[in-house]
């Protein structure tokens, strides 16, 4: 940004995707020791949530402009849904998946404890995380310390993360914080029920099947929800998502004409 500026790019736009700089406390030390440079050779700033905005961007004006989810790609589809149930052999199995990094901030090692403490409550429950990271070996060693691994799945990184968003039951995001949970609107795009930590903004809600609990809740409270999630599910339709989400913000339709609406208004300033 400081050499766009000084060869005389006249818009430089500075996105924020989180509301914190990093989840790593070297990254977040490094991130605050460069990002007064950054903001001062910005003229520009759009953040994906109010939240994601304030925690980068502090007291500056910024636009807001939603991520973007594809509903082609991500509605409901029973087909897919029975495919991949039927590859993974989850037929009679009530799946809940999370899907992201497996870093700090994720909190999946949080999860895994919920997860062993559901399985009691709901026997054929199984917990699939689908995403890679620097915890995996911490991630592995739970698991194998636990003997759970016939029911907690660690899928890494995957290509086909629409469609096993289809074989699951519900979504489960224990994260300490995000920016505008990409996830978090790719599940409720594929019409699952979603529960999630209420560190995590509720601006990316546009459907009525996400709920919140706290990380201070009790692991039984939390185990609870999810059963209750289990109990409900066949009042919960699936079919509807993909009017939901035209229907939403964050539809690549909405976004993306948002986004060359602002970039526009940009170019049209005047810019020193």
């Amino acid at each position: 940004m400081h050499y766009a500026k000084i060869y005389g790019v006249p818009v430089r736009i500075l996105h924020s995707h989180s509301s914190k700089l990093s989840g790593s406390k070297i990254k977040a030390i490094r991130n605050r020791i460069f990002m007064p440079l950054l903001l001062k050779n910005t003229n520009h700033f759009i953040a994906c949530s109010k939240s994601a905005g304030v925690g980068m961007f502090g007291n500056r004006e910024f636009k807001i402009v939603p991520n973007v989810i594809s509903a082609e790609k991500l509605s409901f589809n029973n087909c897919t849904r029975a495919k991949f149930r039927n590859l993974f052999h989850v037929n009679d199995k009530f799946v809940m998946g999370s899907v992201g990094r497996l870093a700090v901030e994720k909190n999946p090692i949080y999860a895994f404890e919920i997860a062993l403490k559901a399985k009691k409550v709901i026997p054929n429950l199984e917990y699939w995380w689908i995403g890679d990271g620097v915890l995996r070996k911490q991630a592995e060693s739970f698991i194998q310390e636990h003997h759970a691994k016939n029911f907690i799945k660690l899928f890494g990184n995957r290509t086909d993360v629409s469609e096993l968003y289809q074989a699951m039951d519900m979504f489960f995001l224990p994260s300490y914080f995000e920016g505008l949970p990409v996830t978090g609107l790719e599940a409720q795009a594929a019409g699952l029920p979603c529960l999630v930590s209420n560190t995590v903004s509720d601006e990316f809600v546009y459907t009525d099947q996400v709920s919140f609990f706290s990380l201070k809740d009790s692991d039984e409270n939390v185990c609870g929800l999810i059963q209750k999630i289990q109990t409900d599910i066949s009042t919960m339709p699936r079919t509807n998502s993909k009017i939901r989400l035209l229907c939403s913000p964050f539809s690549d339709k909405n976004a993306g004409q948002q986004l060359i609406s602002i970039y526009s208004d940009f170019l049209s300033q005047k810019h020193i």
